[in-house]
């Protein structure tokens, strides 16, 4: 029987499973959910599948689908990458003369590792 959407369609696993399959980061599912849930209120279509229909929103948005705009998807894959990874910190980048340099953006796993490298040439005088 076709329905409009649930007011609480949430994300699932398959759904990130699904993205993972596809050669997307898992959070692309999350990042997606607000379009489509307003897409879908708005214009009060029925469906008898909800999963596969956001299946669909989002392949029809990305870059095989009929929908897709490259600057939109490239915006979407960017919010799933700060979702997936954190915001990126930057940290003073390692110069082995010791000459100031420009900062780069590092993962926080990278910085901790910095920290450490520091920490250890601290004690060991190096």
């Amino acid at each position: 029987m076709k329905t409009t959407i649930p007011l609480d369609f949430k994300v699932t696993e398959d759904h990130r499973n699904y993205c993972v399959g596809k050669g997307w980061l898992p959070s692309m599912a999350d990042v997606w959910l607000t379009d489509f849930i307003e897409c879908f209120l708005d214009n009060k279509r029925k469906h008898e599948n909800w999963d596969m229909t956001f299946k669909r929103y989002i392949r029809q948005n990305s870059p095989e689908g009929s929908f897709y705009k490259p600057e939109y998807w490239e915006r979407m894959t960017q919010k799933a990458k700060q979702l997936a990874y954190g915001e990126r910190k930057r940290v003073q980048h390692y110069d082995p003369k010791g000459r100031e340099d420009k900062t780069l953006p590092t993962r926080p796993d990278f910085q901790k590792a910095l920290e450490n490298l520091k920490r250890l040439r601290q004690s060991t005088g190096v």
